[in-house]
């Protein structure tokens, strides 16, 4: 099916796009074990659950459609307040089309009942550094999907631990590790330089980090976790494969793919401007004509801080 090549970019479109690719690329041996963790985890009362990087709020729809059927406070957190306000709207309507009530609280905050179940939602426009700064370690599960690669690993790792009650869970999920693959080569070379140039821009998303390491935050990320002693439970690859017949609108998935790289790599010396705009515009042509195949690999991370 053809897939024309928008005028307009929304960021809102595209965190909803991916939702069908995320679901494929997720792991399921880290998935199961975090449902496996969250049956035995101790506490009274609901499950505590804080996720940094929210956006529209599809993790929360996957934690209830996957099997998650026990009580939870949710914690939605981004940066954003845009996202945060049509996250709200989705998951009124999410609920709602599940058959469950959906009791608005005004603030960002909303209870959904059904099922047997109840969660209790509160959207968050805040930094999660901001709110690390204030809050001790109250919740049982954090969660950073997409995330960690966007921002000083650093420092996001103390932070989102900080928040963490003893023997809290984490699960990361879809960490960029360094692959870039796009389906049929244009010219080898070129499209070699094209994915390097790519990698190196990550070190420019913050003021922090050697080139080219923000597009190895997988393998890092388990390293830190190696060196620190932090155990992990259960990890495996998330990689992101898009490959036609496109699913629903995956193919506009595809075209922001490729008009994020055309932001990323503009000015970049290494590449000649009028080779990069015929590059990019024979990838958005593949698009439209259900050619582009696109690999990205990633990793999830599922893991236990100890009793302190």
């Amino acid at each position: 099916m053809i897939r024309t090549q928008p005028k307009e970019y929304s960021s809102i479109r595209y965190l909803e796009a991916k939702r069908t690719v995320d679901d494929r690329a997720l792991n399921q041996q880290v998935w199961h074990r975090l449902i496996d963790e969250l049956g035995i985890l101790p506490g009274e009362g609901p499950l505590q659950v804080l996720e940094a990087g929210a956006g529209v709020g599809t993790m929360v729809e996957r934690l209830v459609e996957w099997g998650v059927c026990i009580d939870f406070d949710y914690t939605a957190v981004d940066s954003a307040p845009f996202l945060l306000d049509h996250a709200y709207r989705r998951l009124i309507g999410w609920a709602e089309a599940r058959g469950r009530l959906a009791e608005r609280l005004g603030q960002g905050r909303l209870i959904v009942d059904g099922d047997g179940q109840r969660i209790i939602l509160q959207l968050r426009a805040e930094d999660i550094f901001d709110i690390a700064q204030r809050e001790g370690g109250n919740w049982d599960l954090i969660g950073a999907h997409a995330f960690l690669d966007l921002v000083d690993l650093d420092m996001a790792i103390p932070c989102l631990f900080s928040l963490l009650r003893p023997g809290g869970l984490f699960y990361f999920t879809l960490v960029f590790d360094g692959v870039t693959i796009f389906r049929p080569p244009i010219d080898p070379l070129f499209d070699s330089c094209v994915e390097a140039c790519y990698h190196q821009s990550m070190k420019r998303r913050t003021d922090h980090g050697e080139p080219g390491e923000r597009s190895q935050t997988g393998r890092m990320l388990l390293e830190a976790l190696t060196f620190q002693r932090v155990p992990v439970l259960a990890a495996g690859s998330s990689d992101w494969l898009v490959y036609p017949p496109y699913v629903r609108d995956e193919g506009y998935f595809l075209h922001h793919i490729v008009h994020l790289m055309e932001e990323s790599l503009n000015g970049c010396p290494d590449l000649e401007p009028h080779r990069l705009d015929r590059w990019l515009a024979t990838r958005h042509r593949h698009v439209e004509e259900g050619r582009l195949i696109y690999v990205a690999h990633q990793l999830d991370v599922l893991g236990r801080i100890a009793d302190r």
